[in-house]
């Protein structure tokens, strides 16, 4: 059996990045928005500044070390989000200017218990750094995008918005940020993480995608969408609208890789396969493997068309690894020592 799983992780260590079905961008003649009644909204990624009249910092508290947690009010979805903050060393009294990473968090936001700062030892990786590491706590089933619809059981979700407008506003407004920043997503953040990245080449330096789903419009992106976005009893349609509508493709990464020609590019992705102590290799946790092989058959078209187009990408498509924290974990470690440290001078 050993045998049989060590010949299939070469295998699809081997494999080289081939088109596939499930990952290609649909599209769709313009059908379902004259027969169905309109989504009203829209769900543009916001470019260029928006107005921040309103956003504001509610309160900080200490958990212990250089970690902070910080509420900030958003005026856009007119509801206070708490992030969890790695501070430099000297905490609030650092004033030495410094760039932001934006790690954000997987599919549920963190909302029911998992983050960064808690299914991690994130904090090693960033002791000693002169960089500010925040990452917004919220956000479950709604992929972190803007939506259209204000009206669903998500409420008001912005999330583009809070990540590229509001939060910066004041991680360089009260915590001695300068516009240099990074982002990485994690899992279902990672195609939002690209997305961002693509439409602010001047301000993100340096993108990474860490386990991440990076075909949205494509038949494997749309039934995930419909799956993380039905976890929270929100119509997917009210996201981007119906399938023809062309917001689908407006957020696709891959559809817009050419617009990251100036950024440094990180990917990371399991085989579906793990090892335990001893180096046997084991079937591991059945959905969490199959999860990171459909992570990589998204990966590996991403990559392939971004070195096409010019794009500096580093792309470590491991041997083994599945979907779950202690491989999200190593994951941060390469991205930060690889790519997204150098990038940011930090």
């Amino acid at each position: 059996m050993n045998v049989i799983a060590s010949f299939f992780s070469a295998l699809l260590v081997a494999l080289p990045a081939l088109p596939d079905p499930l990952t290609t961008p649909l599209t769709f003649p313009q059908m379902s928005s004259t027969t169905l009644p309109a989504v009203e909204g829209t769900a543009d990624v916001p470019v260029g500044d928006v107005a921040t009249s309103g956003t504001k910092l509610a309160a900080t508290r200490h958990i212990h070390d250089n970690l902070y947690e910080v509420d900030v009010y958003s005026a856009s979805m007119d509801r206070v989000i708490t992030n969890n903050l790695l501070l430099p060393p000297g905490g609030p009294d650092n004033t030495t200017p410094r760039p932001t990473f934006y790690l954000m968090q997987g599919s549920y936001g963190g909302e029911r218990g998992d983050t960064w700062a808690t299914a991690s030892d994130y904090e090693s990786l960033f002791r000693g750094k002169n960089v500010n590491v925040v990452s917004p706590i919220g956000g479950d089933g709604t992929l972190f995008y803007d939506w259209k619809s204000t009206t669903t059981p998500v409420g008001t979700a912005k999330s583009m918005t809070y990540y590229t407008q509001e939060l910066p506003f004041i991680m360089e407004t009260q915590f001695h940020a300068t516009d240099k920043r990074a982002i990485a997503g994690l899992s279902a953040s990672g195609a939002p993480a690209l997305t961002i990245a693509e439409a602010y080449p001047d301000k993100y330096v340096a993108v990474a995608s860490l386990s991440g789903y990076t075909a949205v419009s494509s038949t494997m992106g749309r039934i995930m969408s419909l799956g993380v976005t039905a976890a929270k009893m929100a119509p997917v349609w009210e996201m981007f609208g119906w399938p023809d509508d062309p917001e689908w493709l407006r957020y696709d990464p891959i559809l817009h890789v050419d617009k990251l020609k100036n950024t440094k590019v990180y990917f990371y992705s399991g085989s579906g396969l793990e090892k335990d102590g001893s180096g046997t290799v084991q079937r591991g946790m059945f959905w969490n493997g199959v999860m990171e092989y459909l992570v990589r058959l998204t990966n590996d078209p991403f990559v392939a068309q971004a070195r096409g187009a010019g794009v500096d990408v580093t792309y470590d498509r491991e041997a083994y690894g599945i979907h779950d924290w202690p491989y999200y974990e190593d994951a941060l470690g390469k991205a930060w020592t690889k790519v997204i440290g150098p990038a940011l001078g930090a």
